[in-house]
């Protein structure tokens, strides 16, 4: 796949594509759609993680229906993901690609973050 010709400092690198949409263009549609698309991936891990835990008299109806909005944004952020290939760029769909992109996290503390079954006695 070639790659276009551009100056880094007006856009990333962006792959060429059969459309007339400029790289500027192309470039700030494809930042946009990885904040969407960051923005469906934690929610779809919101519901995912809602799915195993729920507790309770209503175990079965929750539990179905977080498998079911899980479900319907996987479509959301497939087409999201074409979307982005579409115009040329690659689709950052990891949650440490999007927090480094945006320049890490103000009080970010890893101890804090870490699982308890990770942190060490």
């Amino acid at each position: 796949m070639k790659k276009s010709e551009t100056n880094l400092a007006e856009a990333p690198t962006m792959y060429e594509t059969e459309n007339n949409i400029s790289v500027k263009r192309r470039s700030e549609l494809n930042a946009l759609m990885n904040q969407r698309l960051a923005s469906a991936v934690d929610l779809q891990m919101q519901m995912k993680q809602a799915h195993w835990n729920v507790k309770g008299p209503s175990f079965i109806g929750l539990h179905e229906l977080f498998d079911k909005v899980d479900e319907a944004v996987e479509s959301y952020v497939d087409m999201i993901v074409e979307r982005i290939v579409q115009l040329g760029d690659i689709a950052d769909g990891t949650v440490r690609g999007r927090i480094i992109a945006c320049g890490g996290i103000s009080g970010y503390n890893e101890e804090k973050l870490r699982p308890r079954s990770c942190q060490f006695i």
